[in-house]
């Protein structure tokens, strides 16, 4: 479901700024970031969709680009809709590719180096992110030249000035206590996603281990103790389900929480089945990821039963 939610455009946009350039800096490369004035304020929206959807772009770029700059330009478009852009002075992309860039697990050519997200799923996620709001995204690109994503999405101005701290900051920002510093792993294939989760937790004061699949994750779990394990679902040469099944099976009793883009009912009933606790929804919202770690952080080891979040 598409949330409707006062934020404020701009507030979102740095967020994901401040979470990626030091990826920039790392390679040498500038990360610029262009607001008009004529778009800031705040506006009606799905602001967890927005980051998702520019965290994909902005790192595909980054990791991308030998030499230059990635460009982020947020402008007004036509009607009550806004339009981002990402640009890189990378390897760009054949004009040949383009149309399929955006279908699932499509791949640009082998023969070029930039191929996005590993298996071509996170511009798919970022188009179905993109239609589900109501807007479109494409690509423009020459090779050898560099590239330019863009999305445009509908976005209602609102008055109201009364917002509540995004999500991210809501949730990230909070001095941890010493009893919420645990010690948790994370299964997750999508770079993207590994890196949103990475600034979500060190921001929580967590320490963090990353597990690439699912053979990695169970291989990690058996060797560690963990206070808790977020376990993607999808992912390469062992998917999330079989590696929870394979943990209970082993004896591990640590709090599993899946990270889903779908979730429905007899799906609940497999995941339950394999072992896993709790689930959350991508794109991540902060404020509930936050709440179902806490939860499950302080029930502890449990018979295994997928719940909501608890937050009472």
């Amino acid at each position: 479901m598409v949330e409707q939610t006062p934020f404020a455009l701009e507030s979102e946009i740095m967020v994901v700024h401040d979470m990626l350039i030091s990826s920039a800096q790392e390679k040498g490369l500038a990360l610029k970031l262009e607001l008009e004035d004529n778009i800031k304020g705040s506006y009606i929206g799905d602001p967890s969709r927005i980051r998702q959807i520019l965290v994909n772009l902005i790192s595909n770029a980054i990791k991308f680009t030998s030499k230059g700059q990635v460009s982020i330009c947020i402008d007004k478009a036509k009607g009550q809709r806004v339009r981002f852009c990402v640009t890189d002075t990378g390897t760009g992309i054949d004009e040949k590719v383009l149309p399929t860039l955006f279908s699932d697990f499509s791949q640009a050519d082998s023969s070029i180096t930039r191929k996005f997200g590993g298996t071509g799923l996170g511009l798919a996620i970022c188009k179905r992110l993109t239609d589900v709001m109501g807007g479109e995204i494409g690509a423009n690109s020459i090779l050898g030249q560099g590239s330019e994503f863009w999305f445009e999405i509908p976005l209602e101005r609102t008055n109201d000035i009364q917002i509540n701290p995004t999500d991210q900051e809501a949730a990230t920002k909070a001095k941890p206590t010493k009893e919420w510093r645990l010690n948790v792993l994370v299964a997750e294939d999508n770079p993207a996603n590994q890196l949103l989760i990475k600034t979500i937790m060190k921001r929580m004061g967590h320490t963090l281990v990353m597990a690439n699949n699912g053979l990695e994750a169970v291989e990690a779990a058996l060797a560690e103790k963990f206070d808790l394990i977020l376990m993607d679902v999808q992912m390469p040469k062992l998917d999330g389900v079989s590696a929870t099944r394979r943990l209970r099976e082993a004896g591990c009793d640590t709090p599993v929480i899946a990270l889903t883009a779908h979730i429905l009912a007899d799906e609940k009933s497999r995941f339950s089945a394999a072992g896993m606790d709790a689930w959350v929804s991508k794109p991540f919202d902060a404020r509930k990821l936050a709440e179902t770690m806490y939860y499950w952080a302080q029930k502890g080891p449990q018979p295994h039963m997928l719940e909501e979040q608890k937050t009472g």
